[in-house]
C-alpha cells in the first residue's frame, strides 16, 4: 500500500465524521437545531440507537475467532481472586474507590 492508497483510506473513515461535525455546526448557526433537539437527539443515540448497533455487530460478529476459552478461564480465575482479596469484611475500613497517583522514574500507580 502506497502512501496514495493510505491517504485515501484514512479520508475514507475520517471525512464522514468531520462533514457531519460541520453540518451540525451549521445548522446551529442557521438556529435549524437547538439545546433541547441536541439532549433528544443524544438520549436517542445513547439509549436506542447505539445499543441496537451494538447488538447488531455481536450477532454478525465470528466468534470462532473471538472466542478463547483458555483466556475467558484465566481471566475469570484472576478476576474472581481480585474479588476475593479485597474481602467482604473489610468494606469499612477501605473506601470504595481509592486513587493512589505516584510519579517517580517518568511513570504513574493508580490504585483503584
Amino acid at each position: 500500500m502506497n502512501l496514495l492508497e493510505l491517504f485515501a483510506r484514512t479520508l475514507d473513515v475520517t471525512l464522514p465524521v468531520f462533514a457531519m461535525v460541520f453540518v451540525g455546526l451549521g445548522l446551529k448557526r442557521l438556529k435549524w437545531i437547538d439545546s433541547a433537539f441536541v439532549s433528544t437527539a443524544s438520549a436517542l443515540v445513547f439509549r436506542a440507537t447505539l445499543p441496537t448497533l451494538i447488538f447488531l455487530s455481536l450477532i454478525k460478529a465470528d466468534l470462532s475467532v473471538a472466542l478463547d476459552v483458555s483466556l475467558m478461564v484465566f481471566l475469570a480465575r484472576q478476576r474472581s481472586a481480585s474479588f476475593c482479596s479485597v474481602g467482604h469484611g473489610r468494606t469499612t475500613e477501605w473506601p470504595a474507590r481509592i486513587a493512589v497517583f505516584t510519579f517517580k522514574a517518568r511513570f504513574a500507580v493508580i490504585v483503584v
